[in-house]
């Protein structure tokens, strides 16, 4: 047998590198995909939370006839609080549109909106109970309560809940 100095690779070599780089590569790229797409989670999450408090504010603005049930009407006018009773699974889109204004990546948000009379604080205060609920397909739902009593302004904060 000759002596023969190594000058470089063979083809075999190049061939089981390329294999060894090809998997790991894969292997690293599949979890780097996982991980982008969770990362909008926490972002998509935010938008929930920005949008469920801008809902809720909207609702305690709006006049509420605080001595009976709402019976929804389907006008969809949106004019008082009795408007919205019993949205379920609408599109923001369709409810709020003067939050989209600016907001282009809105459309894939749902919401629901339940409101009862709400006699917890006390008998004689007249009051009811504003349930949102704020739904995106990659994040889930995210729950918001309010109540509105007679004397509640739309920027007091002191009878919100918020839940994630």
């Amino acid at each position: 047998m000759r002596n023969r100095k190594n000058k470089g690779m063979t083809l075999i070599e190049l061939v089981i590198t390329m294999v060894v780089l090809g998997v790991g590569l894969s292997g690293i790229l599949s979890v780097m995909i996982v991980i982008a797409k969770n990362s909008a989670s926490p972002q998509i999450s935010w938008q929930s939370a920005i949008l469920g408090e801008n809902v809720v504010q909207i609702l305690m603005s709006k006049s509420y006839d605080l001595s009976g049930v709402c019976l929804s009407k389907n006008d969809k006018s949106y004019e008082s609080l009795c408007d919205y009773a019993k949205i379920q699974n609408e599109k923001i889109t369709d409810v709020f549109p003067e939050l989209m204004k600016n907001l282009k990546d809105y459309a894939a948000f749902k919401v629901s909106i339940d409101i009862q009379p709400y006699h917890g604080m006390s008998k004689d205060v007249e009051s009811a109970l504003i349930s949102v609920k704020i739904m995106h397909s990659e994040s889930g739902e995210t729950h918001f309560a309010a109540v509105k009593t007679r004397d509640t302004q739309s920027n007091e904060k002191g009878m919100r809940f918020y839940t994630y």
